[in-house]
């Protein structure tokens, strides 16, 4: 969990990719760092996500849903195939910052995009200073039909992710 400092009236919660000194880049979807692709497996080719325009309306998009192990540490990453760029980077951390991606690969505000603030084009890294911790618990989760949905367009709490720990 960061304070944006491109936005510093926001908070993120992204997953470090890359420390000082490392080179990131993407090659059809995977993460190598230093050289190193990082593993990833694929669970499900037609994974249903609902997502929710400007305007409130919720609609259904497929998405790819992989397992990524990123310098061993697992984790789910969703990508959109069509909108998979070849070859992204290289991106070098520069000493006092960290690179940070959405787990939501190309619907994500993060380094790669200028944390969503100075646009797609524009590296942003993170300062150390900006670093507020580590997310430990999932203790308010919104979504597509949870508890009171009819009240709220189609939003609601999700309570099944309620404590949840955040991995």
């Amino acid at each position: 969990m960061f304070n944006n400092p491109v936005n510093e009236a926001t908070d993120y919660i992204k997953r470090v990719v890359g420390v000082p000194g490392d080179t990131v880049e993407m090659y059809d979807g995977v993460v190598h760092i230093n050289g190193q692709p990082q593993a990833r497996q694929l669970v499900d080719g037609e994974y249903i996500v609902h997502n929710i325009t400007d305007s409130g309306q919720w609609y259904d998009q497929q998405e790819a849903l992989y397992q990524e192990s990123l310098s061993g540490v697992p984790h789910s990453v969703l990508q959109t195939p069509t909108r998979m760029p070849r070859h992204e980077g290289p991106y070098v951390v520069p000493e006092g910052h960290v690179f940070v991606m959405g787990d939501n690969r190309d619907n994500s505000s993060d380094s790669r995009h200028g944390l969503g603030v100075t646009g797609y084009g524009r590296t942003e890294f993170v300062p150390y200073g900006h670093i507020k911790g580590k997310a430990m618990v999932v203790w308010l989760s919104l979504g597509y039909h949870g508890l009171f949905h009819g009240l709220f367009g189609g939003t609601g709490l999700r309570l099944d992710r309620f404590f949840e720990p955040v991995r």
